[in-house]
C-alpha cells in the first residue's frame, strides 16, 4: 500500500518532470496537504526527499520552489544529457526490436503533425516521449532517473525553445527518423552520434539566441 509520503512525492515529481509545476514555482505545505487531503506532515517528507534528489529548492526563512537551474549551468547541463543520451540510445540499440521501432515511429509522427498543427505544449510531450522511450529500453533505471532530474532542471528552458524556435521547423522531426533508421539498422555508434547532435543544435541555437539579445 502506497503511504501518504509516496503518494505526495510521486505526484509532485511527475507534476515537476512534466512542466505542470514550472521552474521556480514556489510550493506550499499547506495547499498540498489540503489537494491531497494528507496532513503537511507526509507533504513536508516528500519535500525533503525531492530536496534531497534536486528537483525542489528549500530556502530557509523563505520557502520551497521548483528547482531553478542557474543561468551558466544550462550548457553544461544540456551537453550532460547529451552524453547521457548518447550512451542511451548507444545500449539500446543492441536489444532493439520491431516493436521499438514502430513505438518511436509512432510518436516522432505525433511531434511531426504538433509541429504541423503549432502546437508547441504536444510537440514538446511527444519530444519527451520519444526520448524517454528510449532512455526506458536502454537497460538502465538509473539512466531514467538521472534523465528525470536533467531534464526537470531543463524544463523552463526547453518551454522557451519550444515556443520561440521549433514551431515551424521539422529538423528535429527530420533528426529523429534518422536515429530511428539506425536503431533499426543495428548501428548503435551512428545512432549515439546523431542523439548528442540533437543535444549540440540547441546548445547552439541557445548561444546564437544569447549573442542576438546582447546586441
Amino acid at each position: 500500500m502506497t503511504s501518504n509520503r509516496q503518494k505526495v512525492y510521486q505526484a509532485l515529481r511527475q507534476a515537476i518532470i512534466t512542466g505542470e509545476l514550472t521552474s521556480g514555482e514556489p510550493i506550499a505545505d499547506r495547499v498540498l496537504a489540503d489537494r491531497y487531503q494528507v496532513s503537511r506532515t507526509p507533504v513536508r517528507e516528500a519535500l525533503r526527499q525531492l530536496s534531497a534528489e534536486g528537483f525542489v529548492d528549500v530556502i530557509p526563512n523563505i520557502g520551497t520552489r521548483v528547482a531553478v537551474l542557474p543561468a551558466e549551468q544550462l550548457v553544461p547541463s544540456i551537453m550532460l544529457m547529451g552524453r547521457l543520451e548518447q550512451a542511451a540510445v548507444e545500449m539500446m540499440v543492441t536489444t532493439a526490436t520491431k516493436a521499438d521501432v514502430k513505438a518511436l515511429k509512432a510518436i516522432n509522427e505525433d511531434y511531426r503533425q504538433a509541429i504541423v498543427n503549432q502546437d508547441w505544449h504536444d510537440a514538446m510531450t511527444a519530444d519527451r516521449q520519444f526520448h524517454d522511450y528510449l532512455i526506458s529500453r536502454c537497460g538502465s533505471d538509473y539512466a531514467a532517473q538521472f534523465s528525470d532530474l536533467l531534464f526537470a532542471q531543463l524544463q523552463s528552458y526547453e518551454q522557451s525553445y519550444f515556443k520561440e524556435r521549433l514551431m515551424s521547423d521539422l529538423t528535429a522531426y527530420e533528426r529523429h527518423q534518422k536515429l530511428i533508421k539506425a536503431i533499426k539498422a543495428g548501428k548503435a555508434k551512428k545512432a549515439g552520434k546523431l542523439m548528442r547532435q540533437q543535444w549540440l543544435a540547441q546548445i547552439e541555437g541557445y548561444e546564437t539566441q544569447q549573442r542576438k539579445a546582447a546586441k
